[in-house]
C-alpha cells in the first residue's frame, strides 16, 4: 500500500475553505441586493403617497393652504372612524363631506391609513413656500425613523444617500 501523507485531507479542507469564502460572498451580495430592493420599494411607495396628497390638495382648492399648510401626518395617527364616511352594504359611499375642513380631515384619515400599511414609521409634512418661493409648495415624506427636519440636508456621500430615508415633491398649489 502506498501512503499519500495526508495530502488528500488537506486538499479537501482547502476546497471547503474556498467554497465557504465564495458562499459568504454570495450571501453578502444577496443581503445587499435585498436592502437596495427594499429601499427602492419604500421610495416608490413614498412617491405614490406624495402624488396622492398633491392630488387631494388640488381636489380641495377651498382648503388650500389654510387646512393643509404646516400639517404633519403620521402613520400612527389614530382616527376613531373615518370622517364623513358611511359604510353601507354592498358598497361604501361618501356622505356629508361637503366642507373643505371635512374633506381635509378625510384626507388626513386616508393618508394616515396608507402610511401605516405602506411605510414604516412614516411622517408627511406639507409646506407652502418651499425654498423661499411663495408659489412652490412641497410634500416631504420621511420613513424608518428619520425626522422630517433632516430631509432638508442634501446627502453628500454614498453612506448618507443610503441612510437618507426621505423624499420631497414640489408642486404649485392654488387656492380658490
Amino acid at each position: 500500500m502506498k501512503r499519500h501523507g495526508g495530502w488528500a485531507f488537506i486538499e479537501v479542507l482547502i476546497a471547503i475553505l474556498v467554497l465557504g469564502v465564495g458562499s459568504a460572498g454570495l450571501v453578502a451580495i444577496q443581503i445587499q441586493t435585498l436592502s437596495v430592493a427594499n429601499d427602492a420599494y419604500y421610495r416608490s411607495q413614498a412617491l405614490g403617497i406624495a402624488q396622492d396628497i398633491i392630488e387631494r390638495i388640488k381636489a380641495n382648492p377651498r382648503g388650500w393652504p389654510s387646512l393643509y399648510d404646516g400639517q404633519e401626518w403620521k402613520g400612527e395617527d389614530k382616527v376613531s372612524k373615518p370622517p364623513c364616511y358611511q359604510r353601507t352594504l354592498p358598497k361604501a359611499k361618501m356622505s356629508g363631506c361637503t366642507s373643505a375642513k371635512e374633506i381635509s380631515n378625510f384626507d388626513h384619515f386616508e393618508i394616515s391609513q396608507l402610511l401605516s400599511v405602506s411605510l414604516p414609521d412614516a411622517t408627511v409634512f406639507i409646506r407652502l413656500g418651499c425654498d423661499g418661493a411663495k408659489m412652490i409648495s412641497c410634500v416631504v415624506i420621511s420613513w424608518g425613523g428619520m425626522r422630517v427636519s433632516s430631509c432638508d440636508v442634501s446627502p453628500s456621500s454614498m453612506a448618507q444617500v443610503k441612510e437618507h430615508r426621505c423624499m420631497s415633491m414640489r408642486f404649485v398649489g392654488f387656492s380658490q
